[in-house]
């Protein structure tokens, strides 16, 4: 679940109403995005704009989820960094 965009929807002061007509798009829309379904470039750049916080910190749970996502990076290219001989 994307906590980060619920956090900044209650500090802002928002209803759901408010914040999908905000995004223009359906509760049902928003829901399934904080389920965690794909969002879209535009309603991302949207979310930026609308609570002033960086892409990065409105979809990631927090530092934990990014080491494990960093681990898992490094580990699928760790090829890449091993000298030759």
């Amino acid at each position: 679940m994307r906590n980060n965009i619920e956090a900044e929807r209650g500090r802002l002061g928002m209803t759901k109403g408010a914040m999908c007509e905000a995004l223009g798009i359906t509760s049902k829309t928003y829901n399934k995005y904080i389920s965690g379904a794909p969002i879209p470039s535009n309603i991302l750049e949207s979310l930026q704009s609308l609570t002033g916080c960086s892409i990065d910190y409105l979809l990631f749970e927090g530092s934990e989820q990014r080491i494990q996502q960093w681990d898992k990076f490094r580990k699928s290219v760790s090829w890449c960094f091993h000298p030759f001989g």
